[in-house]
């Protein structure tokens, strides 16, 4: 039973699902909160640094279409692994897995090696700051943001002589 006193429809999916009670706007949404002003700050520079070298090369338009289903689809993954995620740093780490994508097959110039390397040691410290308690970290988030960066930027930019059929796959996926 809620606190407005309505039973759960199926009281097999608790947790944050809770809190979401099929109000879909509240997935996205939750990028937008943070847990503290260095928690902000930290996602606004990093969202402008890599989200600003890609809006460049794509446009604002496809950019954009992009950065949807980057709030998304991290956040549902946080979600269906029982947590609940606060922050942009999902989305943030598709902009990273793009442009690690578009730098593997396109430009050289499009990411310093240095962005790489710090990114991916974020990420692993991200990984011990959860595993010793020292702060809850959404690394399935991060990870999953990751990984559908360098997959979605891979389908829709690769070099690949199948261009449409991956492209059709990857937009019914």
């Amino acid at each position: 039973i809620r606190a407005d006193r309505r039973e759960v429809a199926d009281p097999d999916w608790h947790g944050p699902f809770d809190l979401w009670d099929g109000e879909w706007w509240r997935v996205p949404v939750n990028a937008f909160h943070h847990a503290d002003v260095l928690h902000l700050l930290i996602n606004c520079v990093a969202a402008w640094g890599l989200g600003s070298r890609l809006e460049r090369r794509w446009g604002s338009l496809r950019f954009a279409i992009f950065l949807l289903p980057s709030i998304y689809i991290p956040m549902l993954a946080e979600m269906v692994n029982g947590n609940v995620a606060v922050g942009f740093s999902g989305a943030i780490c598709s902009m990273l897995g793009a442009l690690i994508a578009l730098k593997q097959f396109d430009d050289d110039d499009i990411l310093p090696d240095q962005v790489v390397q710090f990114g991916v040691a974020f990420l692993v410290l991200g990984l011990w700051a959860s595993k010793l308690e020292v702060m809850r970290v959404a690394n399935v988030a991060h990870f999953v943001g990751l990984a559908y960066g360098w997959f979605s930027t891979w389908a829709m930019c690769g070099p690949f002589e199948m261009k449409r059929s991956i492209r059709g796959l990857f937009l019914f996926s």
